[in-house]
């Protein structure tokens, strides 16, 4: 032991005593990339105390010692720690270069750049300033420099952080920087996507079946997505550039809540209570300190414990995740299921995360495995578990009864004509009605026509209350505001909603005026939601102002709608009688729509207390729907017609597509039109919005401007003039 020891010492002291500097890094036309930690020295500063004038100075020659790795660290340390390396440019010209520390979690970091004789401009950043203090926009730290020709230059950097000491600095060429950089983000946003489709898609899957381990292994996924980005810099850089602080805390914290919702997660998943109490005591001890972990990260800024904090997490990390590998090896020598797959697969997560550990702590050398080990262990982690999750869904699936049925839904279209032209006939005879003539059978036409009114009140009764009206809501609403544009011979016709707080909502609308005037005139129906009250005006000034009829929707006193009229200004006005005749056909068929409004209510309970579960052989058929409608949304697709080719119901089909999309199958068709549709409006400027509408598959412009205004929120006309 003793001769092993003197050999230590004698090696530090060669080294220590060794005053020449590691070789320079020579570069030239052909740069590309440079990983340069075999060419730095570095000086350790344990009070923080020396200047650039102090370590650049002959007196401190003997103090830098060489790094003897690409990617030098030495882990979490209170010290400053210097660090130097000389370029030489042998070309006849000036070269450009781009000079990376891809650490980003470097909380103050200095470079010195030579600037004539023994001096030095200072290039100050790091994570203690705002993200636009950075001298290149870029998650890492980019230092963009250029070296004159035939010049040699030493630079010096100065790094002081209570995160891992890490110095990951290379040397790149500007073009291909930005090229690798495009890469690495397509990289990292594929796995950012990845991550949040899978969080939202086992979220969907809890709110189904209520297992409480979908929601904890969704809790996961957003922790370890938000970790790894805040380690990354992609935190600071897009959520929260301008404080620093609050940046500063992300790593520690969402550590610790990626650390306990795993921990909830494994506990639930492997249902440790009831298989292994030991285990479970275990990870329930592991959540009480990382909850208190959690606390003391927020008070990072106020009392600055990062470095105690950061590493005492990481190190609970590598312990929870043992512990979860342990119990999962446990449950597999128990034959439990679950375990069959949790085992070997937490295996590659367990060992990516201690590679990274074992980096942070500067107690293996950097490199691509090392810094990037935990992204890959946790994709890998995170898919096969997916596996895992699946066949929870098929074991539970098993476990489940089959649910009643959905009151089907019956669409008839001439039923709501039939409703529509009943009310229509009725107020247009009522407003025509003529004194009868007195003496011969004119005489008994009152009676005559007391008999047809009365048998027309009860058929417009019997049909709003039939349940082929009353469920199908949106086209009774699209049919009624149709009628109500015929009955005018409008050309535009918005209807808005209000609800019990006075709020007004657009529902939707008919817009014949494309390319001459989109939109309503937003103080005419604000005037009537105020008062109460029809108005006819113009909604302009001059003699070219379209003629407007905005008219209140009422129920027992209480404005619940609004319509909104429009005609060109080539057209005939809007009279009183327009008015009338639209006042009169609005309390007609409000009833009807309140009708309605009560059935959904009472299908939307029914629907809340019920469970459903889509068998393998349904799920597999609504996937082929899926396929089939997204190579053929620009066709006309009917749910009969692709239920009959598919071997199932209509009315199954559309209740296991929105279970399984959560949209119904004509929402789905139209978002698939209306993404094409706002495609081709940016690509091709030059085509119209009629063309566009018809080659997406819509029928009508008026429809397509309904469907656009409701997805996109905005009409196509001025989402055209916006791209």
């Amino acid at each position: 032991m003793g001769v092993i020891r003197t050999f230590i010492a004698a090696a530090g002291i060669l080294t220590l005593v060794s005053s020449v500097q590691s070789a320079p890094i020579r570069l030239n036309e052909s740069l590309d990339q440079i990983p340069i930690g075999l060419h730095i020295e570095f000086l350790k500063d344990v009070g923080g105390a020396l200047s650039i004038d102090d370590v650049s100075s002959p007196a401190f020659a003997g103090t830098w010692f060489p790094s003897g790795e690409t990617y030098p660290g030495f882990g979490f340390t209170g010290a400053v720690y210097w660090a130097r390396f000389t370029l030489v440019n042998t070309t006849g010209k000036e070269i450009p270069f781009y000079l990376e520390q891809a650490y980003p979690l470097i909380h103050d970091l200095q470079l010195y750049v030579p600037n004539g004789h023994n001096a030095f401009r200072k290039i100050e950043t790091g994570t203690r300033f705002n993200f636009s203090n950075r001298p290149c926009i870029h998650r890492t730290f980019v230092f963009p420099l250029s070296i004159e020709a035939n010049s040699s230059k030493t630079y010096y950097i100065r790094q002081k952080t209570p995160s891992s000491m890490y110095f990951p600095l290379t040397i790149w060429s500007p073009s291909h920087f930005t090229a690798s950089s495009v890469i690495e983000d397509r990289l990292l946003m594929f796995y950012y996507g990845m991550m949040i489709i899978m969080a939202f898609n086992y979220l969907f899957i809890y709110f189904l079946i209520r297992h409480l381990s979908y929601l904890n292994f969704t809790l996961f996924i957003l922790s370890i997505l938000l970790f790894i980005m805040s380690q990354i810099g992609v935190t600071f850089q897009l959520l929260m550039p301008n404080s620093p602080d609050l940046a500063g805390i992300c790593p520690p914290l969402f550590l610790c809540l990626a650390n306990l919702t795993s921990n909830r997660f494994i506990l639930v998943f492997l249902q440790l209570k009831k298989n292994a109490p030991v285990f479970k005591k275990a990870l329930d001890g592991q959540a009480i300190i990382q909850l208190l972990a959690s606390c003391s990260a927020i008070t990072i800024p106020f009392f600055d414990t990062y470095k105690l904090v950061m590493p005492v997490t990481a190190f609970m990390t590598v312990v929870s995740i043992i512990t979860a590998f342990c119990a999962g090896i446990y449950l597999v020598w128990r034959r439990q299921r679950s375990a069959y797959i949790f085992a070997p697969i937490s295996m590659g997560f367990l060992a990516g995360s201690i590679l990274y550990v074992l980096r942070s702590f500067g107690l293996i050398a950097g490199s691509f495995l090392t810094t990037w080990s935990i992204v890959i262990g946790s994709a890998t982690f995170l898919i096969t578990m997916s596996i895992a999750m699946v066949d929870r869904i098929n074991v539970m699936r098993k476990g489940l009864k089959l649910v009643s049925q959905k009151l089907e839904e019956e669409i008839k279209e001439r039923s709501i004509e039939l409703l529509l032209s009943e009310i229509v006939s009725k107020i247009t005879e009522d407003r025509g009605k003529k004194a009868p003539a007195a003496g011969g059978i004119s005489a008994y036409a009152p009676s005559i026509r007391t008999i047809l009114d009365n048998q027309r009140d009860l058929a417009i009764t019997k049909l709003s209350r039939d349940i082929s009206i009353i469920s199908n809501m949106d086209e009774l609403r699209e049919k009624t505001i149709r009628k109500a544009k015929e009955l005018t011979q409008a050309r535009k016709v918005y209807f808005f909603t209000i609800d019990e707080y006075n709020d007004m909502e657009l529902r939707t609308f008919i817009d014949d005026l494309e390319g001459k005037r989109n939109g309503y005139c937003a103080d005419i129906v604000e005037e009537v939601l105020d008062n109460g009250a029809p108005v006819i005006t113009s909604s302009g000034s001059g003699q070219e102002s379209p003629s407007v009829m905005c008219i209140p929707i009422k129920s027992a006193d209480r404005t619940i709608g609004i319509c909104y009229f429009e005609k060109a200004a080539a057209d005939f006005g809007f009279t009183e009688k327009d008015s009338l005749l639209l006042m009169a056909f609005a309390d007609n068929i409000v009833g009807v729509f309140e009708n309605a409004l009560q059935y959904r209510r009472k299908m939307s309970r029914e629907d809340a207390a019920r469970t459903y579960s889509i068998t393998s052989v349904t799920k597999e058929k609504i996937n082929k729907a899926i396929e089939y409608i997204n190579a053929n949304y620009t066709c006309d697709i009917s749910r009969e017609g692709l239920a009959a080719s598919l071997d199932i119901s209509p009315n199954h089909l559309g209740k296991f597509f929105k279970v399984q999309t959560g949209k119904k199958i004509n929402e789905y068709i139209n978002e698939l039109r209306i993404r094409d549709a706002a495609k081709k409006l940016r690509e091709q400027k030059q085509e119209t919005i009629i063309n566009i509408a018809f080659s997406v598959g819509f029928e009508s412009l008026s429809t397509f401007n309904r469907t656009f205004l409701k997805i996109m929120g905005i009409t196509p006309s001025e989402y055209k003039d916006r791209q």
